[in-house]
Formats: C-alpha cells, structure tokens, sequence
C-alpha cells in the first residue's frame, strides 16, 4: 500500500467526539499530525464524510474542528478498544476554535519525539548543520 500521508505522525491519546450533525460518538485520537489523526472507536463512515469533531487535548482545551473520513475500519465494539485498530483515518479540513491548541500538542509531541530520537540517533556525532537537516528529514517524512 502506498503511503499517502503527509509529515510525521505522533503517538498520543486524547479524547474526541465527533458527528456527522450531532457530537453523539466517542473515540481517542492516537496517530496525530498537524494534517489529520486517527481515531480509535467503533463507530464507522463512508471514505469522504465530513464529520464535527471536537478534540480536548491534554491541557483540557478544546480544538473543534471539521475533518474528512479518509478510511474506515469497523470493528465490534468489545474488541476496539482492546487492539485498538479499528477507527477512522482523518483528515483536518476546518478549525473553528482551538487550532493553537492543537498545533501547540503536536509540537509538543514532536518535541518528546525529538528527545527519544536523541538517545538512539545514529548522526549524534555529525557536524551541527548536517544533524539538524537529518533530523528535520526524519520528523517530515513519514515511513511504514
């Protein structure tokens, strides 16, 4: 399968409900990026349906947003939330309140992401410019 996303994605989880009309569903984001997320939950939508979301992130602020079901994968809902791979693929169209908030958790993720990659970076020793270029090419691009 061909990897359509586009930047690098970070593991979290954060509260989200979201609806076509109404925000009558729940799930937890996980697999988040500036672009779209992915939610875990039972709950399944046509590829292309345009749902309300409103995520809180972790500084219990909410970000509400419109997004497009880029994929769907329904699962029962007594095995979702134990394998946690049944959901919806997003992918962010609108913020109408919050986008600083959202951007500000996935900085933030990026960050802790960074600090991790310092322990295991095989460019620890390289000069300063050719490190900061790796590592910006290892945030951006994202791999299977």
């Amino acid at each position: 399968m061909v990897e359509r996303r586009w930047g690098k994605r970070f593991n979290t989880e954060i509260k989200a409900r979201f609806g076509e009309k109404e925000l009558d569903h729940f799930g937890w984001v996980q697999d988040m990026s500036i672009f779209g997320f992915f939610i875990v939950t039972s709950k399944s939508y046509p590829i292309g349906t345009l749902l309300n979301i409103v995520i809180t992130t972790k500084g219990q602020k909410p970000s509400i947003l419109q997004g497009t079901v880029q994929w769907s994968k329904e699962k029962p809902q007594a095995s979702v939330w134990l394998t946690q791979d049944g959901g919806l693929g997003i992918q962010i169209k609108t913020f109408f309140q919050g986008q600083e908030y959202f951007e500000d958790q996935c900085q933030k993720l990026c960050r802790e992401c960074a600090t991790e990659i310092k322990t295991i970076c095989p460019i620890q020793n390289e000069e300063p410019e050719k490190k900061s270029l790796a590592f910006l090419r290892n945030i951006f691009t994202t791999r299977d």
